[in-house]
């Protein structure tokens, strides 16, 4: 009995692990097409971005980046989308 109940907790664990693995990479898939998009729309309003703006761009949250792509439209300078 304790074989068998070792074995099925790490089969349930190793399935939570992938259950876990895959939601990971689609909210990083998800951040990295919101990023890319974001990137897209700042350069071709305000031009070539610092180095700076694109690394922020890449390392938010996909919440911030919705906020920041929503302040695109309105923005007058990168201030105003960051702000």
């Amino acid at each position: 009995g304790r074989k068998e109940g070792g074995e099925k907790g790490r089969e349930e664990g190793v399935e939570k692990g992938r259950e876990e693995g895959r939601y990971e990479g689609q909210a990083r898939g998800q951040a990295e097409g919101r990023a890319a998009v974001l990137l897209r729309l700042l350069g071709k309003r305000f031009g070539v971005l610092p180095a700076e703006v694109e690394a922020r761009v890449r390392a938010a949250a996909v919440d911030t980046l919705d906020l920041w792509a929503e302040r695109v439209l309105d923005a007058k300078s990168l201030d105003d989308v960051f702000a």
